[in-house]
């Protein structure tokens, strides 16, 4: 079984960092402004994203573990990295433009967010992370490496956007999969897009 909420905890943020981020007073709202507050705004909840690591190692929870590096690696390391990474392509002209929250988030999302949100999503599927999403009462331990192994190969082609839109699928999903059969209620149905997730679950032996 997909753990909930060591899953949902990887991409329950990256819907946050879309937000409107006020630029930097000294650029006014040009985008190399927004950008520059993009990184602070990163590096500004790095620090919770690593406490909860540390909390997930007292707790002894495996998964959790897993899941919270995951996602202080997506806050800590990749946004800003690829943030900076634009700054440093685009010219002087480009980043003294004005842009707004839309115009922002069209140039962030396929360029930053997108990016990021692929990676830890394909990440998810790679070695020890896999085995502690995906875990099933009974399954030995050659069956889940048989399940990863299908896993990896099956997201390998999803486009980066695909894989954000999924994961944060996935983050509001899982929760209310696990609180409806808690409460012994039908599955609710999944958001658009998360289907082929499930298909491809199902086609490597796994379940939710």
């Amino acid at each position: 079984m997909m753990n909930p909420r060591s899953c949902a905890i990887v991409f329950v943020t990256a819907a946050a960092l879309l937000i409107p981020v006020l630029a930097d007073a000294q650029y006014a709202n040009t985008l190399r402004g927004t950008l520059h507050a993009f990184v602070n705004l990163t590096k500004s909840r790095c620090g919770s994203a690593k406490g909860l690591v540390d909390a997930a190692r007292v707790e002894g929870n495996a998964a959790l573990v897993t899941s919270s590096q995951l996602m202080a690696d997506y806050i800590c390391t990749c946004l800003p990295g690829r943030a900076q990474g634009v700054i440093e392509s685009l010219s002087d002209q480009e980043l003294s433009r004005q842009v707004d929250e839309t115009e922002f988030t069209r140039i962030a999302k396929p360029r930053i967010i997108d990016v990021c949100a692929g990676q830890m999503f394909r990440s998810m599927f790679d070695g020890d992370a896999c085995g502690s999403q995906f875990v099933s009462a009974g399954e030995t331990p050659e069956k889940m490496r048989s399940i990863c192994d299908c896993m990896r190969t099956e997201v390998k082609g999803y486009s980066d956007a695909e894989a954000s839109d999924i994961g944060l699928g996935m983050s509001n999903y899982l929760p209310r999969l696990a609180e409806a059969r808690k409460a012994r209620q039908p599955d609710p149905f999944p958001p658009p897009g998360l289907e082929r997730l499930l298909a491809a679950t199902k086609r490597c032996g796994g379940k939710l």
